[in-house]
């Protein structure tokens, strides 16, 4: 990653371990050091709207929104199957005004979404459902649409959960990810790692127990992978 990134990274650390200390992370949430890097690619690319699609618990949804407050607008899309886990979400969080939550099938809502946007929109998108080739698509089609789409974030996608999966289409996946021209960054890298790995430790929680077993799981996370559209559009 460039320098750029970094500096972004440094300036954001005091506000997430201020800003999402209370926030207690719960199984199948993104680690904080994934958040740091997709918060500091939002601050790199002056974004004001976030699509998330895979909202399960709530997580990242209330880590964008403890961050950046009312200077987003936030739209979460979900298929809704696991209704206790997004309906206690939505309870939690359905006070925020600049939150929309939407039900549907991400490769349909998403693209969708940026179409009704006005055009000084700056988009971050989140993709954790549907995941594997799914977001890829995502990612693709939602580059197409329009060029306000700065960056796409996919999680499941790196050396943590090609360390546990046995499943052909995860690693087929990863592997064909890491050629396109427009992958830039995986919050796996080693350097990344070594700066910032202590912000899951410090924020996860040494009393939860939820935490301490999937980290024993995934020491390093399952890998939030980035793509940029300027890249895309030189393939």
């Amino acid at each position: 990653m460039t320098e750029k990134f970094f500096q972004a990274c440094n300036e954001t650390l005091g506000d997430i371990t201020t800003r999402l200390s209370d926030i207690k992370w719960k199984k199948k949430g993104i680690f904080f050091t994934e958040a740091l890097a997709f918060i500091a690619m939002c601050k790199m690319h002056g974004v004001n709207t976030i699509i998330e699609s895979g909202v399960r618990n709530g997580d990242s949804t209330e880590m964008w929104l403890k961050y950046f407050g009312n200077d987003i607008k936030l739209y979460s899309v979900d298929l809704m199957q696991h209704h206790d886990d997004v309906d206690a979400a939505i309870n939690r969080l359905s006070h925020y005004k600049n939150l929309d939550f939407k039900q549907g099938d991400g490769e349909k809502v998403v693209p969708g979404i940026i179409h009704t946007l006005p055009k000084d929109a700056r988009i971050g998108i989140l993709l954790d459902g549907p995941k594997e080739f799914g977001a890829m698509r995502i990612s693709k089609r939602c580059f197409s649409i329009s060029d306000r789409v700065k960056f796409t974030a996919i999680h499941d996608m790196g050396e943590g959960a090609l360390a546990v999966s046995t499943k052909p289409s995860t690693i087929s996946s990863i592997n064909q990810l890491r050629e396109w021209k427009n992958y830039i960054f995986n919050t796996d890298d080693t350097e990344f790692r070594k700066k910032y790995s202590y912000i899951d430790n410090e924020l996860g929680g040494k009393d939860n127990e939820e935490w301490e077993e999937y980290k024993r799981k995934y020491p390093t996370g399952c890998g939030l992978a980035f793509l940029e559209n300027d890249s895309w559009r030189k393939r």
